[in-house]
């Protein structure tokens, strides 16, 4: 799994070097991607720096997450018909099912796989997880053997 974290609109930033951005970022299509707005830190040599158009940052920013969703929602895809290992990290009740995370997956940061099962799942335990389809970015499937 590859991840990167890019800052947009940092002092100096032009559009050529932008635009080099989203051709990195179309080639290599990091598995996860976050992105920021650049903020000055007082006392810093970038602070002092000629700072690039608040709202120019912001359609960077937004032009960088349009893509990383495309390439993320590629990939989901891609694992439809996959068995992967999930940990279970608990139960949404609003949801009213329980959802666990992958290898790669930041607990509370990076999605989540939900999991279809009729009986309470333990936490902490890993499964076997037949992925079936994809909800705006997570993915969800069905157990396919009990606990590893």
């Amino acid at each position: 799994t590859i991840t990167s974290d890019i800052i947009v609109g940092f002092p100096g930033e032009t559009e050529e070097d932008f635009e080099g951005t989203l051709a990195m970022l179309r080639r290599v299509e990091f598995d996860m991607l976050y992105s920021f707005i650049y903020s000055a830190r007082k006392g810093t040599p970038a602070a002092e720096m000629e700072h690039v158009d608040s709202e120019v940052a912001q359609q960077r920013a937004a032009m960088i997450e349009t893509i990383q969703s495309r390439i993320m929602d590629d990939c989901n895809e891609a694992m439809i018909g996959n068995v992967i290992e999930v940990l279970v990290d608990g139960y949404d009740e609003e949801y009213e099912q329980f959802f666990g995370r992958t290898y790669a997956d930041s607990p509370d940061i990076d999605g989540r796989v939900w999991i279809a099962s009729e009986e309470a799942l333990v936490e902490g335990t890993f499964l076997r997880v037949c992925i079936d389809g994809m909800i705006d970015g997570d993915l969800s499937g069905y157990l396919v053997e009990e606990e590893i």
